[in-house]
Formats: C-alpha cells, sequence, structure tokens
C-alpha cells in the first residue's frame, strides 16, 4: 500500500484488509535478535575478524547474518509485502507459526554446530530450514501468481527461490561431504559458490523484485515495469549459476561470464534506481522532511556498488586477505543489513498502523506511519548503519580491535533504538485507535 492509499484511507475512513501480525513481527524479531547475537560476538570478540573467513566461529556469525537475519527478515517482509506491494495477501495460521518455529530451530542448529567447530553437525539442522522455508515458499508464491500482477515482476520470485533450494543444498553436501568428492573443486571454490549462490542469486534477486515495487514507495517515484524491472534480476540471476558453475566445474572463463552477469545485474539495478529518481513523484504531506529511510535505501547502494567493485578486484586475483571481509561486511551489513532496517522503518509501522485500525473497529484513525516518533533517535540509527559498516570495514582492514569493537557495538545500540522507535509508534497508533490516551502521545511527530 502505497502513500497516496494510506492518506486516502485516512481522510476518507476506508477499511483495508487486515495483514498478518505474529507471523511476519516473529520473522523480524527472530533476524534482530540473530543481529545483535552476530554484532554482539564480534563486539565481544573483535579478533575474530582477523582471523581467517574460514575458520568454524566467522563461519558461524556469517550464517547468524545470512540465515538468522537476512533471510528470517525477508521471510516475514514477505507476509507484509505481498499486500503492500503485489496485491497477493499471504493468509496467517498456526502452519506459519509453525514454520517459523522450525525455521528458527534449524537456524540455530546450523550455528551451534559452527560455534562448536563441527560444521557436520549443522547439516541435521536442513530438515528444519527446508521445512520452514518450503512453507513460506508455498504460500507466498501461491499468492504472488494468483494475482494480476505483470510476468516481469513475477518472474525474479521463481528465480530466488530456486537460488535458495540451491544454496541449501550446495551447504548441506558441503557440511556432510568436506573432502568435496562430490561438489568437486577447492574448499574455495565451494564456499565462494555457496556464498555467491545465496547472497546474489536468492538475497539479491529478491531485494531487486520486491525493490521494483517497494523502493518507488519509499521514494516515491513511478514503478518501472517490463524489461527495466526484469533484467537486473535475470542478468544476476544467470551469472550466480554461472559462477557456481564455472568454480565447480573448474572453468576459469564460465566463472568470469557468471561474475561479468553478476556485476551487469547490479549495474543494470542502479540502472532502475537511477530511472526511478529521475521519475520522482510529489511525496504526500504527511511524509517527513527530510525521510530518514529514503536516505537509509540510497545509502544502501553505495554500499553495494563498492562491494561490487572489491569484489571484481577479488576476482582478478587480489592477494589482500583483509578484502575478504571488506567485502563480506559492506555486502551483509552495509547493502542488506542497512537497506533492511531502512525498509523496516516503513514496513513495521503499515503493518502496525493496519492493525491498530482494525483492533479499534475503524473508529479512529491512527497517526499516519510516516512520522515516527523519536525523529532524533530514528535519524541517529539510520545515521549509524550509514557509517558503522565502513568503520567496520576500515578498522578491519587495518587491524584495529577498538576500532572493531567500537563499530560492532555501535551497530548493536542502534538495533535497540530501532526497536524503541517502532514501539513507541505502535503504542501510539493503538492509543488512538482505541482512544485510551498514553503519556508523551505524538513525541517528535
Amino acid at each position: 500500500m502505497g502513500r497516496g492509499e494510506l492518506e486516502q484511507v485516512a481522510e476518507t475512513s476506508q477499511r483495508p484488509p487486515v495483514p498478518p501480525l505474529w507471523t511476519p513481527l516473529g520473522f523480524l524479531l527472530f533476524g534482530l535478535t540473530s543481529l545483535l547475537l552476530a554484532l554482539g560476538t564480534v563486539a565481544w570478540w573483535p579478533a575474530l575478524l582477523l582471523t581467517g573467513p574460514l575458520a568454524p566461529p566467522v563461519v558461524a556469525v556469517v550464517h547468524l547474518l545470512t540465515l538468522g537475519f537476512v533471510t528470517s527478515t525477508i521471510l516475514g517482509s514477505l507476509y507484509l509485502v505481498s499486500g503492500f506491494a503485489f496485491r497477493a495477501r499471504m493468509q496467517e495460521g498456526p502452519a506459519d507459526l509453525g514454520a517459523l518455529v522450525l525455521y528458527a530451530i534449524g537456524t540455530a542448529w546450523v550455528v551451534r554446530g559452527f560455534f562448536a567447530g563441527r560444521p557436520g553437525d549443522s547439516a541435521a539442522g536442513a530438515p528444519f530450514l527446508i521445512l520452514g522455508i518450503g512453507w513460506v515458499a508455498w504460500q507466498s508464491s501461491k499468492a504472488l501468481f494468483r494475482s494480476k500482477m505483470p510476468g516481469a515482476t513475477k518472474a525474479p520470485f521463481a528465480m530466488a527461490w530456486v537460488s535458495l533450494a540451491a544454496t541449501v543444498a550446495l551447504g548441506v553436501v558441503q557440511a556432510t561431504d568436506p573432502s568435496g568428492l562430490r561438489l568437486g573443486g577447492t574448499v574455495v571454490d565451494r564456499v565462494t559458490t555457496h556464498a555467491h549462490v545465496g547472497l546474489a542469486g536468492w538475497v539479491l534477486v529478491l531485494i531487486m523484485a520486491v525493490g521494483n515495487r517497494l523502493l518507488p514507495m519509499v521514494l516515491p517515484s513511478a514503478m518501472p515495469s517490463g524489461l527495466l524491472a526484469l533484467l537486473p534480476s535475470g542478468l544476476t540471476f544467470s551469472g550466480a549459476a554461472l559462477f557456481g558453475a564455472g568454480r565447480l566445474g573448474g572453468s576459469q572463463a564460465l566463472a568470469l561470464a557468471g561474475g561479468l552477469g553478476m556485476v551487469s545485474g547490479v549495474a543494470a539495478f542502479a540502472g532502475t534506481l537511477t530511472w526511478m529518481l529521475r521519475h520522482q513523484k510529489r511525496p504526500g504531506l504527511a511524509v517527513s522532511r527530510p525521510d530518514p529511510p529514503r536516505f537509509g535505501a540510497l545509502s544502501s547502494v553505495a554500499c553495494l556498488l563498492l562491494a561490487t567493485g572489491i569484489g571484481v578486484m577479488l576476482a582478478l586475483g587480489s592477494s589482500q586477505p583483509g578484502l575478504v571481509f571488506v567485502y563480506g561486511v559492506l555486502v551483509l551489513l552495509g547493502f542488506f543489513g542497512q537497506l533492511i532496517v531502512a525498509i523496516e522503518q516503513r514496513l513495521v509501522p503499515w503493518l502496525l498502523w493496519m492493525r491498530a485500525y482494525a483492533a479499534g473497529k475503524h473508529r479512529q484513525v491512527p497517526p499516519v506511519p510516516y512520522r515516527l516518533p523519536w525523529r532524533l533517535l530514528q535519524a541517529l540509527v539510520l545515521g549509524t548503519w550509514a557509517i558503522g559498516p565502513w568503520m567496520l570495514s576500515l578498522a578491519t582492514l587495518t587491524g584495529s580491535l577498538p576500532g572493531i569493537r567500537l563499530a560492532a557495538a555501535g551497530l548493536a545500540l542502534s538495533v535497540a533504538g530501532q526497536v524503541m522507535v517502532l514501539v513507541t509508534y505502535g503504542q501510539s497508533a493503538y492509543a488512538v485507535a482505541v482512544s485510551v490516551p498514553i503519556s508523551g502521545q505524538g513525541r517528535g511527530t
């Protein structure tokens, strides 16, 4: 649901459909908890980032970010985005909550195996992950493909789910066959393939697909369609598949072609974003100026572009070990993390607004979710995420333990600030909707 639609609801007292609550909130809370655990581990043990990238504790932290934070947030957001942006509402029932529990168990099992130094034990969490992910994939695909969205909008979702299935399969085979006889290639080849099929083929492709509909609501701008919407995802998906096939098959030419495909996909996404910026619409009167989520979304793209450049350097044979960690930090925290934090400041208030409006039986219209309370704290959260990943990358590159600890702790504290902003808005929205006054209502609005 876009700005204009929400404002129309506020003016005419229309009754919008009520989105699911507990399943998306559960996935989002699990994601934030995983992020806090990962950042807390790095802040407590900063030397971790100066060890080898294949060290089991490092791999455990990476999976806290990829499975626990990024993928969990995506799965929860699908319950919201499907209705807001794709007019394909997902239903919520006991099976959805069961999928959340299974996914959390599977993620915890995987992370525990790596922290304990027994990667083979991590494979036991795969059945839980497959059941949890599979249910959400089925529910979202069923809702999306019944919608009247054009094929160019739907196709990237199919690409993303295929990539996620391949990522899980690669992880299971790698954990149960450390010798690499089944997959082939070196350990670095197998890990690199697993990472890029997951981060590029799954996460980035899905973000591009959702971004085609969600970013225009945040900027705001016209929505891309046709080739403009399909090309970034298609290039990235194809590039990730070719890259993995080349690395595992020992074909440098194929791997380079795949790398070029992924770089082209990022470039095409930047081109689509540029098109959006050139076709901006006038923001609604209720939208705060400056708009923090808009800043966070654009800042995250800058991290993606720099990370892409570093990835090209690594592919061309750069021997700087610290660049691998810098690349990972900018991708996982600078792009994915910062974008998620920014979008959550839009998605979660939308959810709370609709639920509060329904809870009050549509008698009172809650505060518009574009002006959140604690404006200074909201800006500090996104400002920290705009600076923190760069600080963490620089500290890792220079081997500064105090710098690593400071950057990780700052990002962790900002997560607590994010929760405070969203909880305070939720309290205000419900209080107004059910006509129960609270102290400090409207603070910072």
